[in-house]
């Protein structure tokens, strides 16, 4: 038997366990569906759909979230159903629009248009950020966006939304807006950063916008620098600003210690603040 055909068998064993898996799960949703028990129901449902992405278990997901009133997951399991039955013209894709039309009653959504795959995390739960748009149902109310990516500032937003709202999000464009309601800040908000830096010059004033709105309050003066080393996503050499009470002069070495986040010059530069001075 060649190495070819051992590759092959081995694929399809697996094919078929994924397949008895699945079918294993989804039976056994089905029984909990019969007895009245929808959080077991989704549970099994789940575990058919890791194995196996079917339009009769996408549904039947639907259906049980519904049930615990789970809406944007009603949204999205019903959104992926209509999807697959378009593509066999499966009549079932009526009862997957009818179960999305009842869940945008209790759902709003977030919608983030990006050129950068990242990280999206919406109320704590995190989600893979694709580009060029990634367009997800949320809950009603409170509701806190933070959009993270390589290299990028990470971007907070904060709003609450009525049923049907759409809170269109372009994190990275808008740093580079000095009238932006924007608002940047680190992994954790409270957090504060040690950065070393090649000072370049030191100036009175610095177009930012942002600081005060941080609680950078403090300093008379604006460090333009290149960091020393990477930091916060940002690459070695990159151009940065401190908002600072410490005296400083070009071409000197500096660490800066208890650093925040502050927002953006117009030209795009990182301002950071001495939260210490």
């Amino acid at each position: 038997m060649t190495l070819s055909m051992l590759v092959m068998m081995s694929v399809l064993a697996e094919a078929t366990d994924d397949a008895t898996l699945a079918k294993r799960f989804f039976e056994e949703g089905r029984a909990h569906t019969k007895a009245g028990h929808p959080q077991a129901a989704c549970e099994a449902y789940a575990g058919s759909l890791h194995y196996q992405r079917t339009l009769g278990v996408l549904l039947n997901l639907a259906v049980c979230s519904e049930q615990l009133e789970r809406f944007p997951d009603v949204w999205r399991y019903a959104d992926e159903a209509q999807v697959l039955a378009g593509r066999t013209q499966d009549p079932r894709g009526a009862l997957a629009r009818t179960l999305q039309k009842r869940a945008e009653r209790f759902v709003a959504f977030v919608q983030v248009t990006v050129d950068t795959p990242g990280e999206l995390i919406i109320n704590g739960g995190s989600s893979p950020l694709g580009t060029p748009v990634t367009h997800v149902p949320v809950p009603l109310g409170s509701t806190e966006v933070l959009v993270r990516a390589p290299g990028r500032l990470t971007f907070v937003k904060t709003a609450t939304l009525s049923a049907g709202q759409v809170l269109s999000l372009e994190p990275w464009p808008h740093e580079l807006s000095a009238t932006s309601t924007a608002s940047y800040a680190w992994f954790t908000p409270s957090a504060v950063q040690t950065m070393k830096v090649t000072v370049l010059g030191v100036d009175a004033a610095f177009p930012y916008f942002g600081i005060p709105a941080n609680g950078c309050t403090g300093g008379a003066r604006y460090v333009r620098a290149l960091l020393d080393e990477s930091v916060d996503g940002m690459a070695a050499g990159t151009r940065v600003v401190v908002r600072t009470s410490a005296s400083s002069s070009a071409a000197t070495k500096r660490t800066f210690v208890g650093l925040r986040r502050a927002g953006l010059g117009r030209d795009g530069t990182p301002v950071f603040c001495d939260v210490d001075s």
